[in-house]
């Protein structure tokens, strides 16, 4: 198995029962905020 960097634009297929787009979307906001705020279900 590899493992690699990947822009938001790049990602490979994901195995969804793990993560998914738009979490990993979530986590590029995040990161590039100065402001973020944690999100709860």
């Amino acid at each position: 198995m590899e493992s690699n960097y990947f822009g938001i634009d790049e990602l490979p297929k994901l195995a969804t029962e793990k993560n998914n787009e738009e979490q990993i979307k979530m986590c590029f906001e995040a990161y590039h905020s100065k402001s973020w705020k944690t999100q709860f279900d």
